[in-house]
């Protein structure tokens, strides 16, 4: 559409003119109407009033009627009393409880006296006595009455039934006796009726007596006088809404007669109409308003997206091919179809003109920041991503690696094969580096102009050298791990011209804030450790500082031993006794690891164990624990010892990413063990993490039929609430409390009473790091079910354990 064309359009508000006049007809035709309207109005409320209160009480009457006729209450009165005072004193509440409006209720003998009665909280009884005579004085059976509190402002509907029943106890007297079940009804919802009136019409409904005071419902209209005006209403015994005056006021007013004492009155003054009418035309005022807007708003849209907008656009376009900014814009005009307009046409012509000119700026963007041959960021976005990484070190409080790989022999490649398959080994490096850090995405990096990148960085520096940014280090041997990774990685042969060559790398690693805080200085030593590592015999990589170097080597020798030690199977299990106090005898073994090192003796498992969990060989140690295990139970369960249960620990590692329970079955199913004689031990710690994926785990080793024991209790990690959200069925109180309880009294008291509390929760208790007798004696005292300890006997090779044998407890 042309412009001129699109300029037609902003005629569009002229549309409003012929609404506006019809809205002066329609507000005429408003007011002519109004006053029908407003009979109208009262008219229905009075109609509704008058359905809601007679079904109200009609409800009372039929559960009067039904109550009356109950057999319990006929024989009440016929008995005079009741046997079984609380089953009659419920039978009333429940008929008062039929229906909210009921109160009270009581069953009188003819003389007045109450036989039953029952009232809800909150309310003051009826005097029985008066009604009964006035139900006595009655023609008719069910007798009701309303009256009214003027001093509470308060009304109520009083029911009277007459009843006969046969006589049962005295047979020498009258066949027959009476009596009267009088039910109290409170009106107070009548108020609540009023009220909803009130907020959703025009005027106001009241309930008065015949004297016009009124008792639910508030005048809110000071030109009608109160009783007055109500008491002239009801006295003109028309019922229909109609026009009355008054003190020379006008109002409209109509009425029920709900009960000999119960009107329902609606009233409102004759300006009211003239409100109705002045709500009408505010409605139609503020739906001509708008509409008006919504018209006025489309204008200054269209005017915006087709004038406006495609100008400030065009304008941008040319302001930023002026300054040198020139960007893509996902918004811009590159088609013109019929529909176009001349300002389209343009700013199509600039986008063309521009296209060129932005994918120029990417190539050269590129060229500047990136390695053309691997694709991967160059020297000079390494630079300024590494200040930005040093940055959030400092905020974060974490460490920053830089290491500097060069490859070794790769000028014989250059030599022997020529520089195109030198370039062909580079770009694979390139792309094994990103196999060794597979969390770092480049696709962001390579598509975005701005070099700055505060993330993790693989980068080419040149030639036959590359360096790798790492942030967010909680420990330095992180970077060694990656490192040892990388050496791996470059080490497997480069195919070359249908030959394979194997080359290695070297690399050098600096760390942030310990071996610089520049960026200049970190690439530096870093290229001073790479240097290091090739005078070390290349193919491997060395830390600028020593000591970390001999950490991150001793480990990587631990690391490479313990998988020979589970190929070579110099791994064994020990046995520690468990006791069980009320006999002595041994009835449960904790399992625990050991490493029979060829020139290192005895491994205890805290110089091995954090090893196994950091690189996942954990998982496959306890896989072998179990087996071993379940072996060794199956034989002692051979040997007569049949009920013997093992404890197994249960690592960390094992928890979140093991299979324990498919573990344990494995095990179990093949030696032939039922899963109830084993336990898994977990630490306080490990519940503390992530509870809601260690519940689930551990329901599902419950399940399994294994009992779950909670070790170290009171070391200072769980809180009680863990006795509850997970199904433990042992606590194992720490040795730290054992050890102090013999000299801190303190000490054994929070041992007497986490054991009680256990032992009402159904938890078995095991007091471990026994050493002394002394500590015996407590033990005992503290009514604890089990005791381990050096004082019974060390871990043990399952040779050296003696099942039969019975320590002599003190008593």
């Amino acid at each position: 559409m042309k412009l001129k064309r699109k300029t037609l359009l902003l005629l569009l508000p002229l549309a409003i003119l012929p609404l506006m006049i019809y809205m002066v007809f329609c507000y005429t035709y408003i007011i002519g109407h109004s006053q029908k309207a407003l009979i109208t109005q009262l008219q229905s409320a009075l109609d509704q009033a008058e359905l809601d209160v007679k079904s109200r009480f009609q409800a009372a009457a039929t559960i009067v009627e039904i109550a009356s006729i109950s057999a319990p209450l006929v024989d009440l009165l016929a008995t005079g009393s009741s046997e079984d005072s609380a089953a009659t004193h419920a039978y009333f509440k429940s008929i008062v409880g039929l229906s909210d409006d009921i109160f009270s209720m009581a069953l009188v003998d003819e003389s007045g006296s109450v036989i039953e009665q029952y009232v809800r909280s909150g309310h003051q009884p009826l005097d029985y006595a008066s009604y009964a005579n006035l139900a006595n004085e009655a023609d008719s059976v069910l007798y009701t009455r309303v009256e009214h509190q003027d001093h509470a402002k308060s009304s109520r509907y009083v029911l009277t039934r007459k009843i006969k029943a046969q006589r049962i106890q005295d047979a020498s007297a009258a066949r027959w006796v009476r009596g009267y079940l009088i039910v109290g009804v409170h009106l107070d919802k009548l108020a609540q009726i009023s009220q909803n009136h009130k907020n959703n019409s025009i005027g106001d409904l009241l309930f008065t007596d015949a004297e016009g005071t009124h008792y639910y419902g508030e005048l809110y209209q000071p030109n009608l006088t109160d009783k007055t005006a109500l008491k002239h209403t009801i006295g003109d015994r028309q019922r229909s809404v109609r026009k009355y005056t008054i003190n020379e006021k006008d109002y409209e007013a109509g009425f029920i007669r709900l009960h000999n004492n119960l009107y329902v009155v609606a009233i409102t003054e004759e300006n009211a109409r003239a409100l109705l009418a002045s709500n009408l035309l505010n409605y139609s005022y503020w739906f001509l308003l708008f509409v008006a807007t919504v018209a006025t708003l489309i204008c200054l849209h269209f005017t915006s997206t087709t004038l406006i907008g495609p100008l400030n656009a065009l304008k941008g376009r040319i302001k930023d091919a002026r300054d040198g900014k020139i960007s893509r814009e996902p918004n811009a005009v590159l088609k013109i179809d019929s529909s176009s307009d001349e300002i389209d046409e343009l700013s199509a012509a600039f986008a063309e003109m521009t296209t060129s000119l932005v994918e120029s700026q990417e190539a050269v963007n590129k060229l500047a920041y990136y390695d053309p041959l691997t694709n991967l960021p160059n020297k000079i976005t390494f630079e300024k991503s590494l200040q930005i990484g040093i940055q959030h070190s400092q905020i974060s409080h974490r460490a920053l690696a830089v290491l500097v790989i060069d490859l070794d022999n790769f000028k014989l490649v250059n030599d022997v094969h020529g520089h195109t398959a030198g370039d062909d080994v580079l770009k694979e490096v390139a792309g094994r580096l990103r196999n060794c850090l597979k969390h770092i995405d480049l696709t962001d990096a390579l598509n975005d102009v701005s070099p700055l990148y505060a993330q993790d960085m693989i980068i080419r520096n040149g030639g036959d050298e590359f360096s790798i940014l790492l942030t967010d280090l909680f420990q330095a041997y992180q970077a060694s791990l990656i490192a040892q990774r990388i050496v791996d990685e470059l080490s497997n042969p480069f195919s070359i011209n249908q030959s394979k060559i194997k080359l290695g790398a070297s690399v050098g690693i600096s760390l942030y804030p310990v071996d610089g805080v520049e960026p200049e200085e970190l690439i530096k030593n870093a290229d001073l450790a790479m240097f290091e590592a090739k005078k070390k015999g290349k193919n491997n990589f060395q830390f600028f500082t020593q000591a970390l170097n001999a950490s991150a080597s001793k480990r990587l020798q631990t690391e490479n031993d313990l998988r020979i030690a589970i190929e070579e199977g110099q791994l064994e299990l020990y046995y520690q006794p468990i006791i069980y106090m009320p006999t002595g005898k041994i009835t449960k073994l904790e399992v625990l690891l050991r490493w029979n090192h060829p020139e290192r003796g005895v491994i205890l498992p805290a110089q091995f164990i954090p090893v196994a969990e950091e690189s996942g060989q954990i998982i496959q140690l306890g896989n072998l624990a179990f087996d071993v295990a379940c072996e060794q139970l199956a034989k002692w369960h051979a040997d007569g010892f049949s009920d013997i249960s093992l404890s197994i620990n249960l690592s960390p590692k094992q928890l979140a990413k093991g299979n324990p329970v498919e573990a344990i079955q494995q095990a179990t199913k093949k030696h032939g063990i039922l899963c109830q004689f084993l336990e898994v031990e977990v630490k306080e710690d490990l519940l503390t993490k992530d509870q809601a994926a260690s519940s689930e785990v551990l329901n599902a080793i419950r399940e399994a039929g294994v009992s779950i024991s909670l070790d170290d209790f009171g070391s200072g990690f769980a809180s009680l609430s863990f006795l509850k959200k997970f199904p433990i069925n042992t606590i194992k109180i720490d040795r730290s409390l054992v050890r102090e309880m013999t000299e801190d009294n303190r000490s054994l008291m929070i041992i007497q009473t986490t054991t009680r509390l256990a032992k009402d929760l159904q938890l078995a208790v095991v007091l471990e790091g026994i050493e002394y007798e002394s500590q015996l004696q407590l033990v005992k005292k503290c009514n604890a079910d089990y005791a381990q300890g050096y004082f019974f006997s060390t871990p043990l090779p399952a040779a050296e354990i003696d099942l039969s044998k019975v320590w002599h407890l003190p008593q």
